[in-house]
């Protein structure tokens, strides 16, 4: 069975708040200056989806 993905939507506005929840540590700021989270690293828990205050964080 297949882990889900997660993807940050373009509503994100920046804040950060995910790359400080993320217990994997997954999320990081790319060159392009915006957030990207590492489908390696991530351990598919859900934590950045449901505690994005915007919710530009979704699952695929």
């Amino acid at each position: 069975m297949n882990k889900p993905v997660y993807q940050i939507t373009p509503s994100c506005r920046g804040c950060g708040y995910c790359t400080i929840i993320c217990p994997a540590k997954a999320i990081r700021k790319s060159a392009a200056r915006r957030y990207e989270i590492d489908p390696e690293r991530c351990r598919a828990c859900g934590v950045c989806e449901q505690n994005c205050p915007q919710h530009a964080v979704i699952r695929r």
